[in-house]
């Protein structure tokens, strides 16, 4: 679906992914140069206008910063700049935002960085959304571009009220990276966090999480960890108020090694089915009985997480041969729910023992659904109902969710 939108784009042509003094990947970061290196161009066709002007009245560093002011039409206004980037790279992307008004409010801001390979596929699209205020605020974000990149696009937004950015930096982040953070508001408020270790310490490492909130004050202990080599899953506690909190991972001498932001959003009620034109339905709803003595064939549209509701009234043991996840255990009589990530086509249901399912249904849950839940309205819901649940995540977080349902 075409985007009407109009966006304010700045782009950086040409430049080598090469640091410079200070280490940033980006060109002129701090807008010390006025608006060397950005270029400004149209997103689309839509009727929106924006202003990117370099201005000295208030950076946060240094003696300047940018100023977006939205004049008219959508508000989907960004910096962005495009980097040759080769394949798989631990990247840490700090800013400074905050807006031009003072209203006692707080307005969001986001990052987005997009990954594309040598024929100009995109591999990762993945979107941070934050708030900021008056008065500026300083955000982080780590990751770890596709081992398939070639280019690297880095763009920040915000919406009508126009906002400053400044000293803009995406470095080279040592050993740890948080890949994913996603909100579990039960039954105990936890953040989960997604970490990769691309370190040598093959028996692990120690390290510490902390989080703190928007004004910077430690809201939680020091949870010490030991991080092993390859992804693995963390659990914090996160028993806090709604609102912006920032993860902070640091090795045993205190120094930062990955930060990521994250929220706790209210949650609203929505109506039952308000996203049912986003999710594909592979097999729908059946109280016939399906024989797995052949595999269960479906064909899934594209890439991604597909959700089951699978029933048998005798119990017995289900796999997902080319999904991720081990085999999964029905208890009889039991409506249980799970989600495997599938490539794209042909893909298959089996079971090694004589079970019959008695009720079937499996869907195909796009990625707009499972990206982090950073406070907007439909992904709060999908956070709420355990959307973001796979067998890579402790196990009372991958049943009992009666509420997908309703999501889906």
């Amino acid at each position: 679906m075409e985007k009407l939108i109009k966006t304010l784009v700045l782009v950086l042509v040409g430049v080598a992914l090469g640091a410079d003094a200070q280490g940033n990947l980006l060109r002129n970061g701090g807008f010390e140069d006025g608006r060397s290196y950005w270029n400004v161009n149209e997103w689309s066709s839509s009727a929106g206008k924006a202003e990117f002007n370099v201005v000295d009245d208030c950076p946060a560093k240094g003696k300047s910063c940018a100023l977006v002011r939205h004049v008219s039409g959508p508000d989907n206004i960004a910096l962005g700049q495009n980097l040759p980037c080769k394949g798989a790279r631990r990247l840490r992307l700090d800013f400074s935002a905050r807006v031009a008004i003072t209203n006692g409010l707080e307005h969001p801001v986001s990052a987005t960085f997009v990954t594309v390979n040598s024929e100009g596929r995109i591999l990762q699209e993945a979107l941070q959304e934050v708030t900021t205020a008056d008065t500026w605020r300083r955000f982080h974000w780590s990751f770890q571009t596709h081992p398939d990149t070639t280019q690297l696009s880095i763009y920040l937004r915000c919406d009508k009220v126009s906002t400053y950015f400044d000293d803009v930096v995406l470095a080279e982040s040592d050993g740890v990276c948080i890949n994913g953070v996603i909100y579990w508001p039960a039954p105990e408020p936890e953040f989960v966090l997604q970490i990769n270790n691309n370190s040598e310490a093959t028996d692990g490492a120690p390290f510490n999480v902390k989080v703190l909130d928007a004004q910077k004050r430690q809201v939680s202990k020091n949870i010490a960890v030991t991080l092993v080599p390859g992804e693995q899953f963390i659990s914090v506690p996160a028993d806090f108020i709604t609102g912006n909190y920032s993860i902070i991972v640091s090795d045993q001498s205190g120094e930062e090694q990955a930060v990521r932001q994250a929220s706790i959003p209210a949650m609203p009620s929505f109506p039952s089915g308000r996203l049912n034109n986003f999710v594909s339905i592979i097999h729908p709803d059946t109280a016939e009985g399906i024989s797995l003595e052949k595999p269960l064939v479906f064909n899934n549209p594209r890439e991604g997480w597909v959700y089951f509701l699978l029933q048998t009234e005798t119990g017995g043991e289900v796999s997902f041969p080319g999904g991720t996840g081990d085999a999964l255990t029905l208890p009889a009589g039991v409506k249980t729910e799970t989600m495997r990530f599938y490539p794209a086509g042909e893909c298959k249901v089996t079971s090694p023992e004589p079970v019959s399912l008695s009720h079937c249904e499996i869907r195909a849950v796009p990625e707009l659904m499972m990206v982090e839940y950073e406070g907007m309205p439909s992904r709060a819901m999908c956070a709420a109902h355990g959307l973001g649940c796979s067998e890579k995540f402790p196990a009372q977080y991958q049943y009992g969710h009666g509420g997908i349902r309703q999501c889906l």
